[in-house]
């Protein structure tokens, strides 16, 4: 029977071997404090998805982690070449970053893995992209505009939720029709 979990394991004399800085204490020192999050199983935790009734339920936080980190690869890549692009013209660095920008979150929320919730993976995935690539955006001070950073988190989360609901729709044609090619031939 799988049933939601969360479980904390905590060591009260770790913690304080470790704040009074006892050398000997802390080399045996185990983890002070694990929290596991997942379904609980006789054979232990399931990590990737849990079924219950939590909004986070099927989605493969994995596969969430490497959209972010596509989507992040390609706001860097925009972010360095659109400067380059508005010594040529101004219009045209701003294009530039405008569409790497609406690409990362859409790269981001098409690296699915076997999530069921395709919408929802892919605004968290747009949206940990972003979150990835803001403290380089701070670093100019341009890019600390509060209204800027608010409209492009919602474009993260907008973008991200339409490309990851039409690629799990894309996903589920695939199958359905990979199903009905291998009846047919079957028969």
């Amino acid at each position: 029977m799988l049933a939601p979990a969360f479980r904390l394991d905590y060591s009260v004399a770790g913690t304080a071997a470790a704040m009074n800085r006892d050398e000997h204490a802390v080399r045996r020192l185990q983890p002070c404090a694990v929290i596991r999050l997942g379904t609980s199983t006789k054979r232990g935790m399931d990590m990737t998805s849990s079924p219950g009734n939590g909004w986070l339920d099927g989605l493969d936080m994995a596969a969430v982690v490497r959209g972010s980190s596509r989507g992040f690869t390609v706001l860097v890549l925009g972010g360095l070449a659109a400067p380059a692009a508005a010594t040529v013209s101004g219009a045209l660095g701003a294009l530039i970053l405008t569409g790497s920008a609406a690409a990362a979150f859409v790269v981001a929320a098409l690296r699915q893995g076997t999530t069921t919730s395709g919408g929802l993976h892919g605004a968290l995935a747009a949206v940990g992209a972003y979150l990835l690539v803001l403290p380089l955006v701070l670093l100019a001070h341009a890019g600390r505009d509060p209204a800027q950073i608010s409209m492009t988190l919602a474009a993260a989360v907008v973008v991200g939720f339409v490309a990851g609901a039409a690629g799990t729709r894309r996903q589920l044609g695939h199958s359905e029709s990979a199903g009905v090619r291998s009846a047919g031939e079957r028969a």
